[in-house]
């Protein structure tokens, strides 16, 4: 997994939804600039050049 994804400790994932959803490039993209500190959608989707209305489905998709 990429460092990104471990900023203080190793994590371990045991749900297989869950390791599929994250061995997804697309998926970590998206999820990148929340982990490890809180923002807004509206400045991650300015960062990433997309909408705020694309980057919605990918919370929604996150937060199942």
């Amino acid at each position: 997994m990429a460092s990104e994804f471990l900023p203080s400790s190793e994590k371990f994932i045991r749900d297989s939804a869950t390791a599929q959803l994250l061995v997804d490039p697309r998926v970590r993209h998206h999820l990148a600039p929340f982990v490890g500190q809180a923002r807004n959608l509206s400045d991650v989707a300015a960062s990433l050049g997309t909408s705020t209305h694309a980057l919605l489905y990918w919370v929604k998709k996150f937060l199942g």
